[in-house]
């Protein structure tokens, strides 16, 4: 097979399971569920249209937005959706669709099997789609610290290359992961130039999965930490402001490179599927990390006030899973977290964006399966203040046309305008007041 090919069949593959996701099935819902499948694209389809893709866009065809047009034209809540993939009705990696719009993407597409090349291939449609598209973000997904055997390929006579498994993936559904040689001194500079060639190819971004200091596969925390700040630095010196650093932080706080990054997913996992979150530190149950909703708050708010510009932060927590994983999506208990969590991402950050997902254990076939609730719609036009704050987990964001509120404390809370009107707001639930859909 062509070697054209076997790049297409990469990214379905590294989509599909080498990250943490795959595409939408039949269990992503609006609402209700949507029937997908129906327009599967094959492997041949595939290869014909890559191949009559690959030729560049002509220079006098690129119609680049910036970054900061991009976040301007974003809906009043914007959703986004890791590792995206192919949603049968639109271009194979993208779900960005009518009836369910994404702001902010993340995809395999464009990267080679080589790990240590730095080359590209992006097909002529994906870069006019990324780069006229006015209000999605798209960042392409890179591995800075384990490789999947499967889909990815290092010589072992490469400077990166260590005998060493990955054992956080033994056993897992990832499949077998080996370590590379983060520490090396010119690896740092080959990201940094991958990050280049994404920018050039029309990527807004790139993302860096387990970026925090457990990455190391027994390494200290003291010299993961040294060697993800070279990194980080390395990536920012060659690409600019105008190129989203992204990190998935998980529950992480107080992390040195956050003076390099602009942006974080938050992917917020927890030990029980079936758990329900905890009010404040106190009742957190540290043994089998029954987080807080507290916790969520101040990381919003860390993250926000460490991040450079523009400050994009992708917030997933996973809902509670009890019998049914998809039929669960839409229980009042998560009805109302969804709300929650979506009005603490609109208002805490200067650019919020969210999901509200399942948990990695509910279903074997890939992760971040969803619903997309009807809220997410909410029309209010762009934000007019910043988060104002009423009181101790309470807070609101004004908008052109309504307000939107978040009260994680267990009391319903009464607070009053400026121009005297009185707005109250139940326990753990999120407020969407105002003329646009989804009040």
């Amino acid at each position: 097979m062509r070697y054209q090919t076997n790049v297409v069949l990469l990214a379905v593959a590294l989509l599909l399971t080498a990250c943490r996701s795959l595409g939408p099935t039949p269990d992503l819902v609006i609402e209700e569920e949507i029937p997908s499948g129906e327009a599967v694209i094959g492997e041949d389809q595939l290869e014909a249209e890559f191949e009559e893709s690959l030729a560049p866009v002509p220079t006098e065809e690129k119609q680049s937005l910036s970054l900061a047009e991009k976040i301007g034209n974003r809906p009043t809540i914007p959703v986004f959706y890791p590792w995206s993939s192919n949603c049968g009705q639109h271009l194979w990696f993208d779900c960005d669709l009518p009836e369910t719009p994404y702001s902010l993407i993340w995809t395999s597409a464009g990267i080679v099997p080589d790990i240590a090349s730095t080359h590209t291939e992006v097909s002529r449609e994906q870069q006019e789609l990324m780069r006229s598209d006015s209000d999605t973000l798209y960042l392409i997904n890179e591995e800075w610290h384990y490789w999947n055997l499967a889909w990815r390929t290092l010589s072992p006579d490469s400077q990166f290359y260590l005998d060493e498994i990955f054992g956080f993936h033994t056993e897992s559904e990832y499949g077998e992961t080996r370590v590379l040689n983060f520490q090396h001194p010119d690896w740092p500079d080959l990201l940094a130039e991958k990050a280049g060639n994404f920018q050039q190819a029309g990527f807004d971004g790139m993302m860096l999965d387990w970026w925090h200091n457990e990455a190391g596969n027994g390494r200290s925390e003291e010299a993961v930490q040294a060697a993800r700040l070279v990194i980080a630095k390395a990536i920012r010196e060659r690409v600019g402001e105008e190129f989203i650093l992204m990190g998935n932080a998980n529950w992480s706080v107080d992390d040195p490179t956050a003076q390099h990054l602009s942006g974080v997913f938050l992917e917020l996992w927890k030990s029980d599927p079936a758990a329900e979150y905890s009010l404040t530190y106190q009742h957190e149950n540290s043994a089998a990390w029954n987080p807080s909703v507290e916790r969520m708050e101040d990381l919003l708010l860390y993250w926000n006030a460490n991040l450079g510009w523009p400050k994009i932060i992708a917030f997933e927590p996973w809902k509670i899973t009890t019998v049914d994983y998809v039929a669960d999506r839409t229980t009042p208990k998560n009805l109302q977290y969804a709300r929650l969590f979506t009005a603490m991402a609109v208002v805490i950050p200067d650019h919020g964006y969210i999901l509200y997902a399942d948990n990695n254990d509910d279903w074997d076939g890939g992760d971040h399966q969803h619903a997309y609730y009807d809220f997410f719609r909410t029309d209010f036009g762009s934000p007019t203040s910043g988060r104002i704050e009423v009181a101790g987990g309470v807070s609101y964001k004004e908008f052109e046309n309504g307000l939107i509120a978040y009260n994680r404390t267990d009391t319903i809370v009464e607070f009053a305008l400026p121009d005297g009107e009185l707005v109250s707001i139940g326990p753990l639930d999120g407020l969407f007041l105002g003329e646009g859909k989804g009040q």
